[in-house]
């Protein structure tokens, strides 16, 4: 019987599967009243923003530290391995500086980096990595310039760029500068500014001579937190295509941000995004959280690429950021290889926000079919939900739709299976369905099937083979001296059949194995104590099996492992 009761457990408990019964009229009572399905939820749902979405991270691979080694050889294999962690990540784009010519002349044809770049380009391309370039400004030099001469020294200086590197960046994007709003303490427009008017010129030169080698490029210029920076654009009308914005201030900052950019009419990129205040790589720091909230910014805004900062810890950094900024840290610090390399926790956050940016709605609506029908999606189905739950981000009223569509039928089968040892008949099958689709709970069909006539003759016609069937298939084990004597009971008229099967519905027994087997089938995992007395005393207070069960897939765990699973499904071999 034990094989049997588990068997029931995980079905009869959680789910679905086929069922039938002759029509009966339910008990007079049941247990438990119902209990709606909770309105809200504690957790971020997918931001909405428009795809093809662009996620990437910054890193500074050209140069001697967290990200180089002299060897060529080893420094090929590393660069793969960097790769490959974008591509886990399924953010395949390197934010990379390329920094000016040493000479102070503002080219950039006779940098001793151009080799480690030439070993960039190759992992990059092997790999199906997009680079995004920083063209990096020679300060000094940008400050030497005057209005009259900028434009022509930008357009020289970008040719050198572009002479260097024709062809390295078949995506056609460019960013210009980085961050010269704060190089410069530059936070708003001034028209008597010397400064300014240079460099929007120098902007433009370069912007020209990149467009006159690439027809293709798009430009971005991005700020390190001053909004009206690009008001100041405007006004020298500097032709770039994407405004890139720099935040690490968290939510509310950014949200502000987003708001005032969204009005200059062109696409935003992130393209440097962390928490200064949370990314301490300490036990406890709630940098994953910080950064979760700091992506629904961006919902329903003109964002279109996010670039975290950084893929990797640069151990070394005394009071620089760039020391516990990155994806990954060191276990051993500054021993910078593949082997000594630790994911850290807002690694496995960014891999997810991104799975469910991207695919979010399809995971859930697959772990629909599977936790609620308990079978592979048909291909129209998944569409269909996929748009529904993208449409109207209503996780609770999705369950109350499904679930009736084709989990009721299946847990009344199983039901006639379990309690009656046959197939359900179709009129029966139903009659139940409808019964549970009109507000029945559970428990009252569970009831009106042990106190029915034939569940009476499979227990061999006496109330002492009912009390016993009843123990067998709903506890696994047969009576004893510590339960109810029912068989008493029923034989003095005092209880109905029925009542018999409330009784044992209503212990904290059967109550606790229905909680574990939901953790277990659900949730994919033993219950936590905690979890298993909140949700055991829960149904003490009459909350019942069928919004137990909707709790659980109403809820941030159960959402979660089905973005985990989706992201396993969609990009193989990587794991969560």
């Amino acid at each position: 019987m034990k094989k049997a009761y588990l068997f029931a457990g995980i079905l009869f408990f959680c789910i679905s599967c086929k069922k039938n019964v002759t029509p009966t009229s339910l008990p007079p009572t049941t247990s438990g009243n119902a209990f709606s399905s909770p309105a809200t939820y504690t957790f971020n749902l997918p931001m909405r923003v428009a795809q093809p979405f662009i996620w990437g991270a910054n890193g500074h691979p050209l140069y001697p530290g967290a990200y180089y080694n002299a060897d060529p050889g080893v420094y090929n294999s590393y660069l793969r391995w960097q790769m490959g962690l974008l591509k886990e990540l399924q953010a395949p784009w390197y934010r990379v500086d390329f920094n000016p010519d040493p000479n102070g002349d503002g080219g950039y044809a006779s940098t001793a980096y151009g080799p480690n770049a030439s070993a960039l380009f190759a992992a990059a391309a092997d790999s199906g990595v997009g680079i995004l370039p920083i063209i990096i400004w020679d300060h000094a030099f940008v400050q030497s310039l005057n209005p009259d001469n900028a434009y022509a020294s930008g357009v020289t200086s970008a040719q050198s760029f572009m002479s260097t590197y024709a062809g390295d960046f078949p995506q056609h994007y460019y960013e210009v500068a980085n961050e010269e709003d704060d190089a410069y303490g530059w936070a708003y427009f001034n028209a008597s500014s010397f400064i300014q008017a240079v460099i929007c010129n120098y902007f433009k030169g370069m912007i020209a001579a990149i467009k006159a080698a690439d027809p293709q490029a798009k430009i971005i210029i991005n700020s390190g937190g001053n909004p009206s920076f690009f008001s100041t654009l405007a006004t020298y009308q500097v032709p770039y295509d994407i405004i890139g914005y720099d935040n690490y201030n968290g939510e509310s900052s950014l949200s502000g941000a987003l708001s005032t950019l969204s009005s200059y009419g062109k696409d935003i990129w992130l393209t440097e995004i962390n928490n200064y205040v949370t990314a301490t790589d300490q036990p406890g720091n709630t940098e994953t959280s910080a950064i979760d909230d700091e992506f629904e910014a961006c919902d329903q805004k003109p964002v279109k690429a996010i670039f975290f900062y950084e893929l990797l810890n640069e151990d070394g950094k005394t009071g620089k950021d760039e020391a516990t900024l990155g994806l990954i840290q060191w276990n051993s610090p500054g021993v910078f290889t593949p082997n000594n390399a630790i994911k850290k926790p807002i690694f496995e956050e960014y891999k997810f926000k991104i799975e469910e940016t991207d695919y979010g709605w399809y995971d859930m609506a697959y772990a629909t079919f599977v936790y609620c029908d308990f079978r592979q999606p048909d291909p129209g189905g998944l569409v269909s939900w996929t748009n529904w739950f993208t449409s109207n981000r209503n996780i609770p009223e999705a369950f109350n739709i499904l679930l009736p569509q084709e989990n009721y039928t299946r847990w009344v089968d199983q039901l006639f299976e379990l309690l009656l040892g046959r197939a359900a008949d179709p009129g029966g099958e139903a009659w139940w369905t409808q019964q549970l689709v009109n507000g029945a709970t559970r428990e009252s069909v569970i009831e009106t099937f042990v106190g029915g006539a034939e569940f009476m003759q499979d227990a061999g016609g006496t109330n002492a083979g009912l009390v016993n069937r009843a123990y067998q298939l709903l506890l696994g084990r047969a009576q004893n001296s510590n339960d109810p004597d029912y068989v008493d009971e029923l034989n003095n008229g005092s209880i109905l059949p029925w009542q018999v099967a409330q009784g044992i519905l209503g212990t904290v027994e059967y109550q606790t194995d229905y909680v574990t087997h939901i953790f277990n089938t659900v949730l994919n995992r033993a219950p936590d104590p905690g979890g298993l007395s909140f949700w055991v005393g829960q149904m003490q207070g009459g909350m019942n099996q069928l919004d137990v069960y909707k709790s659980f897939l109403n809820g941030p765990e159960f959402y979660q492992q089905a973005i985990h699973q989706g992201y396993v499904r969609n990009h193989p071999p990587y794991a969560f």
